[in-house]
């Protein structure tokens, strides 16, 4: 095989992922230096690995941090991320904790399943159990299955489809099998609480009727909260556009204020508890957990808030809380929220994201061709998850570290603390606020 179909044969390796990246793209005339460099990079690994011996740990760890270094030393605004700064540490465990994350939830050589498949074996009205008065076969899908399935797709598609990245998946893989045990956790708190498994499913965690209300509602209210404000900014920017922005804005605020942080509290107790029932996947859960709810960041801010004696205090705290809103590793998160330089802390932030994805994009590639090759062995998948599992404590925290401590002061530093980024957002989009907050009339 000559050196030219070797190049296609990694560039081809983005077909083997559920992603929008393609081959054009690596192939483009901004990106192909890059890969081509990264290319030779994986020559040197795969040569290396023929003629040495190692533990497949070691080498995971050899062939991660010959591609972090790779990409640290490429790129200047990186230089606070090489191997002697303080945040060397943390940057490379999160860099690494998203790669493998992103594999196993990308890769296509795990399969999904249809959201049918799903829905038969998973929805609360027992489908696949015998004598249920809803059995049925998979080959006879009663009318209530089909409903039950599309009720299911067009939530997980309301959800998905307002994050910032949402590929689609082909129907017969819809789910990824890492999602599998976090989705019948949706099903739980959003299906009818009459239904017999929901019940007993309350019942084995603890919860009161009024309690599993309590969550249920919260949990709602959440996945609503930014419904009007996504549409608002995302609509034709016509002559009506900062009056819609502005309506939009006062809907959010109307439906913070309903949002208790008690219930708030209370809604990711369950949620971190029933995810550490299960251990398989449990990294990419807590991942999930953290992106899409902030337990931590939130929780850390709104007792910093709290500890604050003078405004200018307060500023600082709602300040980093916006430059950090996409910082989603805690421990990361804490070393760069005791910056003390704005600047610092911005930059820091930015240029994570932008090494973070460019080190995903390149380990998947090249874990590829080692899984391919076998050097990760037969049971690479539980391989990884296992190596996530251990990185989780040191990468997000343990449970024990949730401080689940409510005072009356908590509720007011929790709305200001979830909309300051909506309002730095806005501000942007040329909204003034008043020192209360509110929107301004000029």
């Amino acid at each position: 095989m000559n050196s030219n179909s070797e190049w296609n044969n990694f560039i081809h390796r983005s077909e083997n992922f559920h992603w929008d990246i393609n081959i054009s793209e690596l192939n483009s005339t901004e990106n192909r230096a890059f890969y081509e460099t990264l290319y030779k990079l994986r020559t040197d690994i795969i040569n290396f690995l023929k003629e040495n011996s190692l533990s497949r740990e070691q080498i995971l760890e050899y062939v991660f941090s010959k591609i972090y270094t790779f990409i640290t030393m490429r790129f200047f605004e990186f230089a606070y991320f090489l191997k002697e700064a303080p945040l060397y540490d943390n940057v490379y465990d999160s860099c690494l904790f998203t790669s493998l994350c992103m594999y196993l939830h990308n890769t296509k050589r795990i399969d999904g399943i249809s959201l049918s498949e799903f829905t038969y074996e998973n929805s609360p009205y027992q489908f696949n159990v015998e004598g249920t008065d809803n059995y049925c076969t998979p080959d006879d899908y009663p009318n209530l299955l089909t409903s039950d399935s599309t009720s299911l797709r067009q939530k997980r598609y309301r959800l998905l489809s307002s994050r910032p990245v949402y590929t689609r998946r082909p129907q017969w893989s819809a789910m990824s099998e890492d999602s599998i045990y976090e989705w019948n956790l949706y099903y739980i708190l959003e299906s009818n609480s009459s239904l017999a498994e929901v019940n007993e499913w309350r019942i084995n965690h603890n919860l009161t009727v009024d309690e599993f209300d309590i969550i249920k509602e919260t949990h709602k209210r959440i996945g609503n909260l930014n419904n009007d404000l996504t549409k608002a900014l995302g609509a034709e920017k016509n002559n009506n556009y900062r009056i819609n922005l502005k309506k939009a804005y006062k809907r959010y605020i109307s439906k913070l204020r309903k949002l208790k942080y008690e219930n708030y509290l209370k809604l990711q107790k369950v949620l971190l508890s029933y995810h550490c029932e299960e251990k398989k996947f449990y990294g990419i859960r807590i991942y999930r957990l953290e992106k899409e709810y902030k337990p931590y960041n939130i929780i850390y801010e709104v007792n910093q808030l709290l500890k604050c004696e003078t405004d200018g205090d307060k500023d600082a705290v709602l300040t980093k809380s916006i430059i950090l809103k996409d910082i989603f590793f805690p421990k990361l998160y804490r070393k760069l929220f005791d910056l003390h330089a704005y600047p610092d802390i911005e930059s820091c932030a930015k240029n994570f994201q932008s090494l973070n994805h460019s080190i995903v994009i390149s380990s998947c590639l090249i874990f590829d061709e080692l899984i391919e090759k076998g050097y990760l062995g037969d049971d690479w998948k539980d391989f990884l998850d296992n190596i996530l599992y251990e990185l989780t404590e040191k990468v997000f925290y343990s449970p024990t570290e949730i401080d689940y401590t409510v005072i009356p002061e908590s509720q007011d530093a929790f709305i200001k603390i979830l909309s300051a980024p909506v309002q730095d957002l806005l501000q942007k989009a040329g909204i003034t606020f008043n020192e209360n907050g509110e929107i301004s009339d000029s």
